[in-house]
C-alpha cells in the first residue's frame, strides 16, 4: 500500500497502529506489520523525507524501534538517541541532530517528532521526519502540518473509539447487575412519575416495565402513603426538610394483585440542572418478617411452656396440700351429720362444726385460687397492688409445694407501705421462677434453705430469692438470664429469660450474686410507682 486513497483511509490506518501499541497484548512484530505500509505511504508524501515509527516501552518511558525501513543500522543508532533526548510535552517539535556517524562534520539533520497518544496517557507511538542535510534549512511547513493534523485527528479518532468501547463495556456490565440485583430499583421525577423500573422491581412488585412507566409511583403503595407521596415529595422540595416517611424504614407496598408485601426502602435524592429526581431502592423483607414473626410465636409459646411446667411441678405437691384441707371438711360433715343423727341440741356445737368445715374449704380454695391466677396468660396489665401481698402470696404456694421436700422457706418483709404500679400476676411468676429454680439447684445440697425477702424502698421495689445451692460460677453469671441457655446440672432453663424479659417489661432489671452464706442470690427490681396521695415509707 504506497498510497492512501482517502484521508479517512489514512486516518484508520494511523488509528489502527495507536490501537495495537495501546493492546498490551502487541508486539514490535506485529506493529511492525502495520507499520511498514504506514511508513512507504507518508514517505511518498511530496517533502515527507525519510520516516521512522518508534514505540514507547513501560514503565520507564524508553522507546523501542518499531520501522524504519529507509534508515542503516548506524543511522538508526543516532536516530534512537536523539528521539529519547527529546521532551514530547514540549510544543518544539524539530530539532537538528547528526545522525551520519561516518560524518561526524556533516551538517546535522532536521528531525520532525509527533507523538500518538490520548490526552490522559504518554505516548504510544512516537513518527519521526528526517530531512537531509542538503534539504532547505527548515523541514516544509506544509507537510508538518499535514501529519500534524493527520495525528491529531487520529489520536481523537481512538479516543472516541475507546470511550465507546468503555461506554458499552460499562453498560453492559450495569445491564448485567440490575438483570440479577436481588432489589427494585426506582427513578421518579419530582412529580412521582416513575421513570425506570429496574433491578427486581418486576419480580417484586408484579408490573412490567412498560405497565408502570409514566405512572405515579402511588400506584405501588398502599393508604395512606399513596394520597399522601405527592405532599411528602413537595415539602421536602420546598422545605429541604426530609419528610418522607419511607425513608430507611419498613413499610407495606402494593403488589399488581392487589396483596400487601414487607419491604425495606432507602430514597436518596439525585439533584440534576434542571430538575431534581429521587432513586429508590425496594427490597423485599416478607420472608424475614414472616420468620421474625414465627420467631416471636415460637418464642411466646416456649416462655409459656416454661411457666406452665414450673407451675405443674408445684402444682404436683399443691394437689398433696389440697387434701388436707378437703379430708378436713369431710371430717367435720361426717361429725356434723352424727350429731344431726343423734338429736343433737346444741346448736353451738353445731354451728361450731359448720364453721370449721367452712374454713376448711375456703384454704383449699384459696390455694386453687391463686394457682390460677398465675397460671392465666394475657398481657401485661399494670394495676395498683401491695408488693409484699403478691411476693406473700406466691410464698404460700411454694410452701405448701416444698412441705415434703425438706426445704425451709423463710419469708422478710421490709418497709411499711408497699403499694404500687405493677403487674401482679407476672411479680408473682417472678417469685415462681426463681423459686423453682433455686429448688431444683438445692436437690443435691445438705441444708436447703430458701431465703425470700421483698422490699418496699422509697422509688423501688426489690425481690431476693437466695438458695444454698452450689451457686453460679462467675463465668456463666453474664449468660443465666439469656434465652435457651441451660446449665450442665440442671436448674437454668426459660425461667430465667422469662424473669429478665417481665423487669425489662416494668422498666427494671434482674441480675445474679453469690450468696454470702453460700449459694446464688437472684435479685429482681424495678421502679416504683405510687399514687400522687401516697406517702413512700421506708
Amino acid at each position: 500500500m504506497r498510497h492512501w486513497n482517502t484521508a479517512d483511509g489514512a486516518i484508520a490506518s494511523v488509528t489502527r497502529l495507536l490501537a495495537e501499541a495501546n493492546s498490551a497484548a502487541s508486539t514490535n512484530a506485529a506493529l511492525k506489520e502495520i507499520a511498514c505500509p504506514l511508513v512507504e505511504a507518508i514517505e511518498h508524501l511530496p517533502d515527507a523525507g525519510r520516516i521512522a515509527v518508534f514505540r514507547s516501552v513501560a514503565p520507564f518511558a524508553t522507546f523501542s524501534l518499531v520501522a524504519a525501513p529507509s534508515f542503516s543500522n548506524y543511522e538508526i543508532s543516532a536516530l534512537w538517541a536523539a528521539v529519547e533526548t527529546r521532551d514530547l510535552d514540549r510544543p518544539v517539535r524539530e530539532q537538528t541532530v547528526s545522525i551520519d556517524v561516518r560524518k561526524p562534520d556533516a551538517a546535522g539533520a532536521l528531525l520532525q517528532v509527533f507523538p500518538l497518544s490520548m490526552s490522559w496517557r504518554p505516548p504510544a507511538l512516537v513518527i519521526v521526519s528526517v530531512h537531509e542535510a542538503q534539504s532547505p534549512a527548515r523541514a516544509p511547513r506544509a507537510f508538518g502540518r499535514l501529519v500534524d493534523e493527520l495525528v491529531q485527528l487520529s489520536n481523537l479518532v481512538f479516543e472516541d473509539r475507546m470511550l465507546r468501547e468503555m461506554v458499552t463495556e460499562e453498560r453492559s456490565v450495569f445491564d448485567a447487575l440490575m438483570r440479577t440485583a436481588p432489589d427494585a430499583i426506582i427513578r421518579i421525577d419530582a412529580q412521582g412519575t416513575i421513570l425506570d423500573f429496574i433491578g427486581a422491581s418486576e419480580r417484586i412488585f408484579g408490573y412490567s416495565a412498560s405497565d408502570v412507566r409514566g405512572r405515579n409511583i402511588a400506584c405501588l403503595m398502599p393508604e395512606p402513603h399513596a394520597s399522601r407521596h405527592d405532599d411528602y415529595i413537595r415539602a421536602y422540595l420546598e422545605t429541604g426538610e426530609r419528610k418522607l416517611p419511607d425513608f430507611g424504614r419498613r413499610l407495606e407496598a402494593r403488589r399488581r394483585d392487589g396483596t400487601l408485601i414487607s419491604v425495606e426502602i432507602a430514597l436518596s435524592e439525585v439533584k440534576g440542572p434542571k430538575r431534581s429526581e429521587f432513586i429508590g431502592t425496594v427490597r423485599d423483607i416478607s420472608q424475614r418478617v414472616r420468620r421474625e414473626q414465627e420467631s416471636e410465636q415460637l418464642r411466646r409459646a416456649l416462655e409459656e411452656a416454661g411457666r406452665q411446667s414450673a407451675l405443674g411441678e408445684l402444682a404436683a405437691s399443691v394437689a398433696h396440700e389440697i387434701n388436707q384441707p378437703l379430708t378436713s371438711v369431710a371430717n367435720y360433715l361426717d361429725a356434723l351429720d352424727l350429731r344431726l343423727a343423734s338429736g343433737e341440741q346444741d346448736r353451738d356445737v353445731l354451728r361450731d362444726l359448720a364453721a370449721r368445715a367452712a374454713r376448711e374449704a375456703r384454704i383449699g380454695g384459696e390455694i386453687v385460687r391463686r394457682l390460677r391466677s398465675m397460671v392465666t396468660v394475657g398481657e401485661v396489665d399494670f394495676a395498683f397492688a401491695d408488693f409484699h401481698e403478691a411476693v406473700r402470696e406466691a410464698v404460700e404456694i411454694i410452701r405448701h409445694a416444698t412441705g415434703l421436700q425438706g426445704v425451709r422457706v423463710d419469708l422478710c418483709q421490709e418497709g411499711r407501705q408497699a403499694s404500687g404500679l405493677f403487674d401482679r400476676v407476672q411479680v408473682q411468676q417472678v417469685v415462681l421462677n426463681l423459686a423453682s429454680n433455686a429448688l431444683t439447684a438445692m436437690e443435691s445440697s445438705p441444708v436447703r434453705r430458701l431465703a425470700i425477702t421483698s422490699r418496699a424502698l422509697p422509688g423501688r421495689f426489690e425481690l431476693e430469692v437466695a438458695d444454698t445451692g452450689p451457686g453460679i460460677p462467675d463465668t456463666e453469671k453474664g449468660d443465666v438470664f439469656r434465652s435457651f441457655f441451660k446449665r450442665a446440672d440442671g436448674g437454668m432453663g426459660l425461667g430465667l429469660a422469662i424473669v429478665s424479659r417481665i423487669a425489662d417489661m416494668h422498666e427494671g432489671e434482674a441480675s445474679v450474686h453469690d450468696n454470702p452464706g453460700g449459694g446464688a442470690l437472684f435479685r429482681f427490681a424495678f421502679p416504683r410507682n405510687t399514687r400522687p396521695d401516697e406517702s413512700e415509707e421506708g
